[in-house]
């Protein structure tokens, strides 16, 4: 079982209170939020934490890569811009080079300084667009002819053209950030967004070749929030299994919902062949959600549960083919019985 936790909820607590939290509770894996690029009293407060945890607790950085209101702040020429020239506030073009390089060196350095076990990307998909003037001439070059925002949006082969574009330079930087993990030897994940395949693919994830890249997927499995019971968390586990993904984490929604949803949405993802849970997040859980969480998890069959039913069967499966057999061998040895009796009838 994971979590999600943020700086801010680390803020006036003591870290052993932290550790001792996740402990009690058997939390296996830590998903630190690393804001980008973090300044170093950030990175000595997850360090502290870090150094804490005992080394059967995986810590995975949690980067927000593509929504990055402080990186924009000293770079707002990249802000991503949308139809009508709308800038969309907190959201980073994601076809900029300088900010692939930026991230990739951010990574290298957060390695160093926390030593994780894993990388968690999160906002790893965007808004419709760009549509900015410097984006549009690029496409256009790739293409060979000039496009405009209104042409794009008029066209459904340009557009998907352009996305297609846009998207290949979003895996490209992906890409980037898997040779960083394979070289630290760190696990590499991302957050799906559960909606339809086309507006996914409109946001730049194409489930099929992130999980080629991916040592696991964490679907957006919240299921109060969306209005759905806890069958869903297990359809979206499914689901992205099916669409070729090695692990799945499934997203628990731990804000906004009650101790027991908590702990249906854990079952109902463990019955569906999850990989593990992560709950959104430490801050919001209490420990009645804690507890449900936990008891979830603990009802998991495991191979020794299975053993006795399954010896059980299997003792009386054989006991039912020894008894099928000595019936009939006992029917075919009657008729020459019978055929034996009759001549000394007859004198």
């Amino acid at each position: 079982m994971g979590v999600w936790i943020r700086l801010d909820e680390m803020a006036g607590k003591d870290p052993q209170e932290i550790c001792d939290v996740l402990l009690n509770y058997s939390v296996g894996a830590v998903f630190m939020l690393v804001p980008l690029p973090p300044t170093q009293d950030e990175i000595d407060t997850l360090k502290n934490l870090r150094s804490r945890l005992p080394p059967e607790v995986e810590v995975h950085v949690w980067l927000a890569v593509y929504s990055n209101a402080r990186y924009l702040e000293a770079n707002p020429q990249e802000e991503f811009q949308s139809t009508n020239g709308s800038i969309i506030k907190g959201w980073v073009n994601p076809t900029s080079m300088n900010y692939r390089v930026q991230l990739v060196g951010w990574l290298q350095q957060i390695a160093a300084d926390l030593d994780p076990d894993g990388v968690f990307l999160d906002y790893f998909y965007v808004p419709f667009g760009p549509f900015d003037n410097e984006t549009l001439r690029e496409f256009s070059s790739f293409i060979g002819m000039n496009v405009s925002a209104p042409m794009l949006t008029s066209s459904e082969n340009l557009l998907a053209m352009f996305l297609e574009w846009r998207n290949g330079k979003m895996l490209e930087t992906l890409k980037a950030i898997k040779r960083e993990t394979d070289a630290d030897g760190l696990a590499l994940s991302i957050f799906i967004r559960m909606v339809e395949e086309s507006e996914r693919l409109v946001s730049g994830q194409d489930v099929g070749r992130l999980a080629e890249l991916a040592d696991f997927l964490v679907p957006n499995s919240y299921h109060v929030l969306v209005k759905r019971d806890a069958g869903w968390v297990g359809a979206c586990v499914q689901a992205l299994k099916a669409e070729g993904a090695k692990s799945v984490w499934a997203g628990i929604q731990g804000y906004d919902i009650s101790p027991i949803e908590v702990n249906r949405a854990v079952a109902s993802a463990v019955e569906a062949g999850a990989d593990g849970v992560v709950l959104f997040r430490f801050g919001t859980m209490t420990p009645q959600h804690w507890e449900q969480a936990r008891l979830a998890l603990l009802s998991r069959p495991n191979i020794y549960t299975w053993m006795i039913p399954i010896g059980a069967f299997m003792a009386a499966l054989g006991t039912g083919i020894y008894l099928t057999a000595r019936r009939k061998r006992k029917a075919a040895v009657q008729p020459e019985k019978e055929k034996r009796r009759k001549p000394a009838r007859r004198r």
